[in-house]
């Protein structure tokens, strides 16, 4: 996925060299990680409301599979099916596993260039 950031070179640096961010870890080391943590500039009462897993929505996965390499007529059919009168919902929880993370990230990255 090409990237480019001219007026901070040194997170272009990160993203595609490969240069330590902290400490000697990379963004590469980062999206390896099992675990992440995120940190919320929020009250924790406020965040426990907001994030309560009984509130938030299913787990949500885009409805394109995972073949992405570039056959229109593949593209015209999927987007056919999948159109919908609304936009996708904010995805705040996707699944854990690497696989489907990397689907979820090229999706998010690609659909919206053939709608």
């Amino acid at each position: 996925m090409p990237f480019a950031n001219y007026e901070q070179p040194e997170v272009a640096a990160w993203v595609n060299d490969n240069e330590p961010i902290v400490d000697g870890i990379t963004f590469l080391d980062l999206l390896r990680q099992d675990e992440f943590y995120l940190l919320v500039p929020e009250a924790p009462a406020v965040v426990e409301k907001r994030w309560n897993k009984d509130v938030l929505p299913p787990r949500f996965s885009y409805p394109y599979g995972t073949e992405h390499d570039w056959k229109l007529e593949r593209y015209e059919d999927l987007l056919q099916k999948a159109k919908a009168k609304e936009q996708f919902r904010p995805a705040y929880m996707y699944a854990s596993s690497i696989t489907t993370y990397i689907t979820s990230h090229r999706l998010a990255n690609c659909q919206p260039q053939l709608s």
